[in-house]
């Protein structure tokens, strides 16, 4: 337990300490270089550049232990597994990584793109009204746009697991049945 405060606590540090890296992780793919699209994000108060970092740093740490968590459960558990348990787990939990790093890139190379392009579309058609100030400008904020990509990630890895949870449990009901005892079937939807 000790290894995995330690490991999350550093990884917290590095990440809150490399803030414009994490900023620009989190940002980057909304940020464009094409004409009439917003890419300046603003922080209308003091403290929201620091309750960004420490929402970015906490979710970054927590995604890079993962791997160290999944990894000590793993091994204090195993013992009292079966062996077709033990290598269900073991599949199981690979597969959650995979999941998160692959609802990662999902989340900002694919849907924060398509949502930041329909948000600014919105905005650029209604700057064009005739009601509407010539030198209205509008700039989005950072901390509820972290917020949502956090909210996203989150939301995404969860649905991406409970499918994977569906297939893993399908694979166990099915003809390979007879190699767990039946306590094996309750723990399957235990990694949610």
């Amino acid at each position: 337990m000790s290894y995995i405060v330690f490991g999350w606590f550093s990884a917290f540090v590095y990440w809150f300490d490399h803030f414009g890296d994490l900023l620009h992780i989190f940002c980057a793919p909304v940020c464009t270089t094409v004409p009439n699209q917003l890419t300046d994000f603003i922080f209308t108060e003091a403290a929201e550049a620091f309750y960004a970092g420490l929402l970015m740093s906490t979710y970054s740490a927590t995604v890079c232990t993962c791997p160290l968590v999944f990894y000590f459960f793993l091994l204090f558990f195993r013992p009292s597994f079966f062996t077709a348990e033990s290598q269900f787990y073991q599949h199981r939990m690979l597969g959650s990584l995979f999941c998160l790093f692959l609802t990662q890139n999902l989340v900002l190379r694919g849907l924060m793109p398509l949502v930041w392009a329909f948000w600014g579309g919105f905005a650029l058609s209604h700057k064009n009204m005739t009601f509407l100030q010539p030198t209205l400008g509008l700039s989005p904020k950072i901390w509820p746009y972290i917020w949502l990509v956090v909210c996203c990630l989150g939301m995404a890895f969860f649905l991406v697991n409970c499918l994977y949870s569906v297939c893993s449990f399908q694979q166990i009901v099915g003809p390979n049945l007879d190699n767990f005892p039946p306590v094996a079937h309750c723990g399957t939807l235990y990694f949610f």
